[in-house]
């Protein structure tokens, strides 16, 4: 009898994730000749696209349930999909494994093995990561979440983790006007439908106008290695060679012909949908929005 190929994906930080790997772990070991279970530990944008496909192809059916609030998934080699819920409540009733029983609290619980498990999976990739709550038109969104390409591009990213955190002091432009160098309280300026959206002017009226970096009113290009090539990535808006400050933008689609000319050095990897509310609000003649998207708060993932 040939053995089941399994994989679990999902969000790592989802307590039905981490039993799901354990009940993969037990499969494997006391049942070795009937399972071959891989537990995959994608970025949340990853699964996010994963499951859309999933859909897309008649891999997850409607009643399944809502399909937007499916955080783990089980997958066999056809591509289709059972929730990890449905999973763990198969292995329950087919073998001897059983859950712990603990509350969230708990260090030991599934919940908090599973936000260490996630951290321990950010870690591993060796890049810095930021978060950035947004409000648009007063409403809270789901945070989004950016990894940092640090390695390749120190400067910028010691620059955009900088404006996140707001750990240094104030300064003064050009002008003499004060300038708190923190994203906190600006405001998404711009938004080019099926292009990009654009933040960051640290300036008030945070209208997109001015900016200033953690290095003074501006700072060099200092690479164009990542491309420009999905939706979800991050650069620095300029206005010419060499004028990085503050203000950045997220792509809506692929840009490939940003590459030589603006300098990308992240992604989004958790919460694509914000992005998309922030895509979707009407605008103005000059494209900017109707109503605010307020950047209110915003810091540096935490991986300890």
């Amino acid at each position: 009898m040939s053995r089941e190929s399994l994989s679990v994906v999902g969000f790592i930080d989802d307590a039905v994730f981490q039993q799901c790997t354990e009940a993969a772990a037990y499969l494997n070991k006391e049942y070795n000749d009937q399972y071959n279970i891989t537990v995959k530990h994608l970025l949340p944008l990853e699964f996010e696209t994963l499951r859309s496909e999933l859909l897309r192809t008649g891999g997850i059916c409607e009643e399944d349930g809502d399909v937007a609030a499916l955080r783990v998934l089980v997958v066999d080699v056809d591509q289709k999909a059972v929730t990890g819920v449905a999973f763990i409540q198969r292995v329950l009733r087919t073998s001897d494994f059983r859950l712990f029983d603990l509350p969230d609290s708990d260090p030991n619980s599934y919940r908090a093995l599973a936000i260490q498990s996630y951290k321990n999976s950010l870690r591993a990739r060796g890049n810095v990561y930021t978060w950035i709550s947004v409000k648009i038109n007063d409403i809270p969104q789901p945070r989004i979440v950016f990894e940092l390409f640090g390695k390749k591009l120190p400067r910028t990213v010691a620059n955009f983790v900088h404006l996140c955190k707001g750990d240094l002091p104030d300064t003064t432009d050009e002008s003499k006007n004060k300038v708190k160098l923190s994203y906190k309280g600006s405001q998404f300026f711009r938004i080019v439908q099926g292009g990009w959206v654009q933040a960051g002017d640290i300036v008030p009226p945070y209208k997109g106008n001015s900016g200033y970096s953690c290095y003074g009113p501006s700072f060099p290009d200092e690479s164009f290695d990542i491309p420009h090539d999905a939706k979800g990535t991050l650069g620095m808006c300029n206005d010419g060679e060499g004028t990085n400050a503050s203000a950045f933008y997220i792509t809506l689609s692929r840009c490939s012909w940003m590459n030589r000319s603006y300098v990308a050095f992240g992604r989004v990897v958790e919460g694509l949908s914000t992005l998309d509310a922030i895509a979707a609000v009407e605008t103005r003649h000059n494209q900017a929005p109707a109503v605010p998207v307020v950047i209110e708060d915003c810091g540096e993932v935490s991986l300890d």
